[in-house]
Order: structure tokens, then C-alpha cells, then sequence
């Protein structure tokens, strides 16, 4: 016998959902070879799809932006670690110390402003593209919602590190006679 249909889809009033679906249950149970999905299970799968894939697509943002923090934390202090000697420079010719902490989170801040504009604007349509993209290849659940949480906290430590790490560094210096950092490129 050839088998002609695969799926077979029932549709009816919702106030005989109930009654409908215990008779298609007794008929599925008479043949082995038929088995039932209802629209409910169906919801269950996609949700189940939608928390996994959300899972795994969080899981790689957060590490690639944990991956960037540290990029930025480690240009911050190789940037200030190599300026040590011009920073004593400036102090020495009237600079205060107040002026260079500006200074430094100034330039700081427009490093951050300018990975945050990128890394949003990159990141959101990369975002849009990829639902879009699992949408057609038959995802239907997936829809683009912006991740206001994560950006929002992915900005927050954007905009707290270089001030820590600025005031870290500066803390340090003042440790530090002022001859001594002059000095230190001699050594």
C-alpha cells in the first residue's frame, strides 16, 4: 500500500478542542503506525527551540563581549603605562594632577563612545540579519527584539572600566616621586 499523505491537519472550534482531540486519540491508538502532534506540543517544541537557540546566541555575545572589555582593558593600561614618563612631563611643567586625571578619562571616554556606536550599530543589524536569516530557513519563531539588558550592561562596564582603570593608574603614580617617573625611561 502506498502511503499518499504524510501529515493530516485538524482544525476545529476551540470550545470542541477538547472533545476532538480525545477522539483523534483513540483513533491513533487503533493504529500503531499513526502517531499525533497537537498545536499545543508544537508550541512547546518552538519554545523549547526559541530558549535553546537563546542560550547559545547569548552565550557567544557575552563572551565576545567579554573579549572586547579585555581588549579595551588592556589598550587603557598599555596606553597609560607607556605615557608614564610624558604624563611626569606634563605634571612637572605645571599640570596638575586633577588636569591629567581629565585628560586621560577624556580620551578614555572617546574610546568607549566610539566602540559603543560601532559595537551597536554592527552588532544590532548583525542581530536582525541572523533572525532574519533563521526565519527563512523555516524558524518562524524568531524575531528580532533588541537586547536592551545586555547593551545596557555591556555599555554600563564600557564606561566603568576606564574610569577604574584611570583612577587605578593614577593612584599608582602619585605613589611614585615625581624625579622617579621622569627617570624612568632611563632605566
Amino acid at each position: 500500500m502506498t502511503v499518499l499523505n504524510s501529515d493530516l491537519l485538524v482544525s476545529t472550534e476551540s470550545d470542541k478542542e477538547d472533545e476532538v482531540g480525545e477522539a483523534l486519540e483513540q483513533m491513533i491508538a487503533e493504529k500503531s503506525e499513526l502517531d499525533m502532534e497537537t498545536l499545543a506540543d508544537r508550541r512547546v517544541m518552538y519554545e523549547q527551540n526559541t530558549n535553546q537557540q537563546f542560550g547559545t546566541i547569548s552565550g557567544l555575545a557575552i563572551f565576545i563581549m567579554m573579549f572586547s572589555i579585555l581588549s579595551m582593558m588592556n589598550t587603557l593600561i598599555t596606553n597609560i603605562v607607556t605615557r608614564k614618563q610624558e604624563l611626569a612631563m606634563l605634571e612637572s611643567i605645571g599640570m596638575s594632577k586633577g588636569q591629567i586625571r581629565k585628560m586621560l578619562l577624556g580620551e578614555s571616554l572617546l574610546l568607549v563612545i566610539a566602540t559603543v556606536g560601532i559595537t551597536m550599530t554592527v552588532g544590532t543589524l548583525c542581530g536582525y540579519a541572523l533572525c532574519k536569516a533563521l526565519y527563512g530557513m523555516g524558524a518562524f519563531y524568531m524575531a528580532f527584539q533588541f537586547p536592551m539588558v545586555f547593551a545596557l550592561a555591556y555599555a554600563g562596564v564600557l564606561i566603568a572600566v576606564p574610569l577604574i582603570i584611570t583612577l587605578v593608574s593614577m593612584k599608582s603614580f602619585s605613589k611614585e616621586a615625581l624625579v622617579e617617573r621622569l627617570r624612568g625611561a632611563e632605566r
